[in-house]
C-alpha cells in the first residue's frame, strides 16, 4: 500500500451467496483487497443469505443479509446500512432494483458507485426500454458500468446505449497451476483411464444455454479408431435429458455423469481436452481454469467465448455444428502427447492475463478513480 492510498470500505451487493461466480472470485482475493487498503463487505439480498456465507465469513469477510424489497421501510433500512457501515464504494452485482440502490446510495452519501454486468442480457420489448432507462438514470447519478468481456460491452452499447469499461473475470492461479507429465499420468491412474483413451471433459451445470447435447451428438460421430471417454462434471437438470440422449445415441457406457465436484481440477488433470459448447457465455471461467492447468480447449464460436481469441493465441473454435465439432475433436485426438503438452504450456502462460492479481488491480483503479 502506498502512502497516498486511504482506506476504502466497499460493499458488494449480491443475491444469495453461492459457491460460484463472483462469490468464488471474492473468496480467492480476500488477502489482495487488504493489500490495496480495501475493506470488502458482502451484502446478500436474496431470501436467504446463501450456503456459501459461512465459508466467506470463515476466511474473514463481513457478511450482511438484507432481502431486497421496494417498499419504503426496506429502502430506509438499506440507506441506514450504508451509513452505519460507513460505505465509501457501492459495488452492485445483481440486476434487479439497480436504480433504487443507486438512488439510495446517493442519498446516503456514498462517494463511488459501480455496477458490473455479469452476462449478456438480451432483453426485448418494453423490458429492453426499461433497462435502457435504468442504465441512463444510474449513469446520470454517477454510476460507472463494468462489463466482464467485449461481447458483454458490445451488447450493452447496442441494446441499451450504455457505455462500460471491460474488466474480465479472474481465476485463482494458485489453485490451477500448470500440470506436469507426472501430474497427468497420476491423474489418469486415479481415473482408471488407459493411456490410449482420449478424455473429454466439461465443467458446468446442465442448462439449455450450456448446450451439452451438441457435444454428445459430436462424440457419436468420432471415428471408430478414436477411443474416447467423456467426463461430465456439474449438476444435471431434471429429468436428466442429457443422460437420456447419451442412452439413445448408444454411448452411455462411455459417458460418466459425475455431478458437482468441489475440486474439478482433480479430474481435469487427467483429461486431454476441455470442451465448452455454450450458446453464449458472459466469460467462461471453467475454460480459463482448464487452460491454466494446461489442458487443451475447444470452444464454440459464440459471444463471450470468442473474446478469448484476442488475448490467447491458438485456441480451437467450432461453430454450433456437431459434424464440425467431431472433426475438431478427431484432429485433437490424433495429436502426439508432446504436441498436446506444448499447447497446454502455451495456454497456461497466456491465460495468466486473467489472474486474480490483475483483476483486483483493475477494480481498485475504478474504486479510486
Amino acid at each position: 500500500m502506498s502512502d497516498i492510498e486511504s482506506p476504502l470500505r466497499v460493499l458488494h451487493v449480491l443475491y444469495e451467496l453461492m459457491p460460484s461466480g463472483m462469490e468464488r472470485m471474492l473468496h480467492c482475493t480476500f488477502d489482495l483487497w487488504h493489500e490495496h487498503a480495501i475493506t470488502p463487505i458482502l451484502l446478500a439480498t436474496g431470501p436467504t443469505v446463501g450456503i456459501f456465507a459461512d465459508e466467506l465469513t470463515r476466511i474473514g469477510y463481513q457478511v450482511l443479509h438484507l432481502p431486497f424489497a421496494t417498499d419504503r421501510h426496506q429502502r430506509q433500512a438499506f440507506r441506514k446500512l450504508l451509513i452505519d457501515q460507513r460505505i465509501d464504494v457501492l459495488h452492485i452485482h445483481t440486476e434487479r432494483g439497480v436504480q433504487l440502490m443507486v438512488w439510495d446510495a446517493r442519498r446516503a452519501g456514498v462517494k463511488t458507485i459501480v455496477k458490473t454486468h455479469h452476462s449478456i442480457f438480451k432483453y426485448s420489448g418494453m423490458l429492453r426500454l426499461r433497462r435502457a432507462f435504468e442504465r441512463w438514470f444510474c449513469a446520470r447519478l454517477g454510476c460507472r458500468f463494468i462489463s466482464l468481456g467485449k461481447s458483454v460491452q458490445d451488447n450493452e452499447r447496442h441494446l441499451y446505449s450504455s457505455p462500460s469499461v471491460v474488466i474480465p473475470n479472474w481465476f485463482d492461479e494458485r489453485r490451477f497451476p500448470a500440470r506436469t507429465e507426472s501430474d497427468y499420468a497420476s491423474a489418469r491412474t486415479r481415473l482408471n483411464m488407459a493411456p490410449d483413451v482420449f478424455c473429454v471433459v466439461t465443467v458446468g451445470n446442465c442448462s439449455t444455454i450450456k448446450n451439452h447435447e451438441l457435444l454428445l451428438e459430436a462424440l457419436v460421430l468420432l471415428p471408430q479408431h478414436v477411443n474416447w471417454r467423456y467426463l461430465h462434471i456439474g449438476k444435471e437438470r431434471s429429468p436428466e435429458p442429457e443422460r437420456a440422449l447419451a442412452q439413445n445415441l448408444g454411448i452411455a457406457e462411455r459417458v460418466s455423469f459425475l455431478g458437482p465436484q468441489s475440486n474439478p481440477e482433480d479430474y481435469i488433470l487427467g483429461c486431454d481436452v476441455h470442451v465448452t459448447t455454450s450458446l453464449l457465455e458472459g466469460f467462461g471461467i471453467a475454460a480459463v481454469e482448464a487452460m491454466s492447468i494446461g489442458c487443451m480447449v475447444c470452444l464454440t464460436d459464440v459471444p463471450g467465448l470468442r473474446d478469448f481469441s484476442t488475448a490467447i493465441p491458438g485456441l480451437v473454435y467450432t461453430p454450433l455444428n456437431a459434424q464440425v465439432l467431431a472433426e475438431k475433436l478427431t484432429a485433437l485426438a490424433q495429436m502426439s502427447p508432446a504436441a498436446r503438452h506444448e499447447i497446454g504450456h502455451n495456454l497456461h502462460q497466456s491465460v495468466q492475463v486473467f489472474s486474480r492479481c490483475v483483476g483486483v488491480s483493475k477494480y481498485v483503479q475504478q474504486y479510486r478513480a
